[in-house]
């Protein structure tokens, strides 16, 4: 066997090495991170038919809050007038406000006025639960509960009836001003129906079907067949095909049980495309290597090794750093030059796919911290941040301050002059907040309504005291008209202070709730002010 035929035997074997490595390397790598990011945009859509979902309970709450802090309603529990009903219950405010359901109970559950219609039948349907006339209190529909966040009670939720499942908000009925006592409860309910499902479909452009009702043999089927995923408040189960991936999401009823389930199927464009990727890369590696081996009989070192170097070197590198922006940019006009150009092309749409996956989940990570209306820090993030110093704060024996704020009477200001100019004082005074602290440990952050709070890590009693005061007299240079409040003629905000140096056996809910008192001392006494919780009087809650 002649020198030439055993260096291209040579040669062609080690190229076709090479290849393998390369495709490997590839499979390994680059089509997980296919994978991944179509994984990610299966928990994106689920997430997104879900939000959807509470989406529609949040606008239903939002009707349902206007009729029952309404005084008309409130009299109507007293008096069952019966122009309230001709003027406001007719067939008409169901279809309007694609209501399938509007009751009124007394506080004992007993049913005052209700009906529920099929909007496309336009057949009045008694729910079966509500044949007899009244619920128990303690049934979960109207079970009022409150929450710290929004302060206030209402329930809302999805649950099963024989029409389908229903999602309801169920709030008390107040005064227009929102005082009490509450006369009843008023519950609104909307279907989950087919018309609802292909609403949601065109909202979130996700071709999803709702699975109703589950038994627990299909409960059992998706949960013990399906690859379960569990990414923070989501969880999902796939069932991978060869062309498609069947998703399954179960949504929970006010008891905490699956109710039904939302399933699609998801093409699965991505890791195909990104398998014929690696395959064409691959076949490319291998034709474009058994032409240059005749050449590389000649021009050994020039043409073939160096090339077939600074290829395998760039492979080894992006196989351990996993770095998708380096770039062969090889100046060749060959094979190995199109392989080169390929692969650079390849990794670039990597690159970009990666950096736009990237840059989103930042900008939802951001999100999730911001509060939308002020720009400040949310709730979520208040947890997490003084979590974090609460830790930090023990380990270095330092003292840790929590200011807790509240615009004096807010209430009377968006009855006086609108929801909407109670967002723009929400908004200056949460500028205020921001102002005031300069340190980079400092936090402020939207705590619920128009209730605000203040982390000041490394800062004492006192310290924290001129921080406080500097932000009510700010507030207060503001000039932001408040006519009829008690305190002063602008709006003003009321302070509670508390500070600690966190030990073994200290609680944050305990420190948190010690500012809470000092605030409502703070609003009892007068507004306007700024109180310290270890100032406050021995008997007053939370001391002693």
């Amino acid at each position: 066997m002649s020198m030439k035929m055993k260096a291209f035997i040579d040669i062609t074997i080690f190229f076709l090495m090479i290849a393998v490595s390369a495709f490997i390397v590839q499979r390994s790598v680059v089509f997980n991170s296919f994978i991944k990011i179509e994984h990610d945009e299966i928990a994106e859509n689920v997430r997104r038919v879900v939000n959807a979902i509470n989406d529609e309970i949040y606008h239903l709450d939002k009707i349902c809050n206007d009729w029952a802090q309404w005084n008309d309603s409130y009299d109507f529990i007293k008096s069952l007038s019966q122009d309230y009903i001709e003027g406001n219950l007719l067939y008409e405010t169901f279809k309007n406000n694609d209501l399938n359901l509007i009751f009124y109970f007394n506080n004992d559950g007993t049913v005052v006025w209700g009906q529920a219609y099929d909007l496309e039948e336009e057949d009045a349907e008694n729910i079966d639960f509500l044949k007899n006339g009244r619920l128990d209190p303690s049934h979960r529909l109207i079970s009022l509960e409150y929450s710290e966040a929004e302060g206030e009670k209402k329930k809302t939720g999805v649950i099963d009836t024989p029409q389908g499942p229903l999602m309801f908000v169920s709030r008390p009925i107040l005064r227009s001003d929102g005082s009490g006592p509450s006369m009843g409860i008023l519950t609104m309910g909307r279907l989950i129906n087919q018309p609802m499902t292909d609403s949601l479909k065109n909202q979130t452009r996700i071709d999803f079907e709702i699975d109703y009702p589950l038994t627990d043999e299909k409960i059992k089927d998706i949960k013990d067949v399906k690859t379960t995923y569990v990414e923070k408040d989501l969880v999902f189960y796939t069932l991978d095909q060869d062309q498609f991936t069947d998703v399954w999401s179960f949504y929970e009823d006010v008891y905490g049980d699956p109710l039904f389930s939302i399933c699609y199927r998801f093409p699965r464009e991505i890791t195909k495309q990104g398998l014929a990727s690696l395959w064409y890369a691959l076949l490319l590696f291998i034709v474009a290597g058994l032409f240059i081996s005749f050449l590389l009989i000649l021009r050994l070192q020039h043409n073939f090794i160096r090339p077939l170097q600074r290829l395998t070197d760039h492979a080894l590198r992006f196989e351990n750093q996993e770095d998708y922006s380096a770039r062969l940019d090889l100046d060749r006009r060959d094979e190995i030059g199109t392989l080169a150009k390929s692969f650079d092309i390849m990794m670039q749409t990597i690159n970009e796919r990666t950096e736009d996956l990237k840059t989103a989940n930042e900008k939802l990570m951001q999100l999730s911290q911001v509060d939308g209306l002020t720009g400040i820090a949310n709730r979520r993030m208040f947890d997490e941040f003084i979590a974090k110093e609460w830790r930090r704060m023990a380990r270095n024996k330092s003292p840790l301050s929590l200011i807790l704020a509240d615009v004096d009477y807010f209430k009377q200001y968006n009855d006086t002059y609108g929801h909407q100019m109670g967002d723009e004082c929400l908004t200056q005074v949460a500028g205020v907040i921001s102002k005031s602290i300069h340190r980079p440990d400092d936090l402020g952050a939207r705590y619920g309504g128009e209730e605000f709070a203040v982390i000041l890590p490394d800062t004492d009693e006192k310290g924290a005291f001129f921080i406080a005061e500097k932000i009510r007299k700010t507030v207060i240079d503001l000039n932001a008209e408040q006519k009829g409040a008690d305190v002063n003629p602008s709006v003003t905000i009321s302070l509670g202070l508390c500070t600690i140096t966190p030990q073994h056996g200290d609680e944050i809910s305990d420190f948190i709730r010690n500012a809470d008192h000092a605030l409502y001392f703070a609003k009892e006494t007068g507004r306007n002010r700024t109180v310290i919780f270890s100032q406050l009087p021995d008997k007053f809650p939370g001391r002693g």
